[in-house]
């Protein structure tokens, strides 16, 4: 995932598993200071908002997801994993 692809109000998870799995809402990027803010939707510090580095947001981050229903699943990019001319 590059930092050209967050996008405010997106959603992002970790990947990881049990009581580590977190997802947070991207809320703000301030590009002039290299920051973002966010909102942590599930995991430890729900319904906290922090600032940090877009760099340290980037390492944390592994994919977007979106919520369907009563689950938050990774979001399906159009064309991601075809190959090239299928």
């Amino acid at each position: 995932m590059a930092i050209s692809e967050l996008c405010i109000g997106g959603y992002y998870s970790n990947g990881d598993f049990g009581n580590r799995w977190s997802v947070r809402q991207l809320l703000r990027i301030c590009d002039e200071a290299g920051l973002v803010r966010y909102k942590v939707i599930v995991g430890p510090d729900r319904r906290k908002e922090f600032v940090c580095d877009r760099e340290m947001f980037m390492a944390w981050a592994r994919y977007e997801v979106v919520r369907n229903d009563s689950a938050w699943e990774r979001k399906h990019v159009p064309g991601a994993g075809q190959a090239a001319g299928s």
